[in-house]
């Protein structure tokens, strides 16, 4: 991968909620380069060379009220 198609990725990393997993790295990195690289090879990539995480919101729950009756001890 050249540093031109590194500094691209970077740049579009720090764009909010431009790739939502890895995976979407690996078929842009296909798509747009023609550039073939496995999952874990795009997650060492990212986390290890670039050192940047992927800033994915996940959804949330609402904590569910606790239920003393379930949690007796006898």
């Amino acid at each position: 991968m050249t540093p031109a198609i590194e500094a691209e990725l970077r740049a579009l990393l720090a764009t909010p909620q431009r790739f939502s997993s890895y995976q979407a790295i690996v078929d842009w990195l296909w798509q747009q380069h023609q550039i073939r690289l496995s999952y874990s090879a795009v997650y060492a990539l990212v986390r290890q060379k670039l050192q940047l995480r992927l800033n994915v919101r996940r959804g949330n729950h609402k904590e569910q009220p606790y239920d003393r009756s379930k949690h007796r001890v006898s």
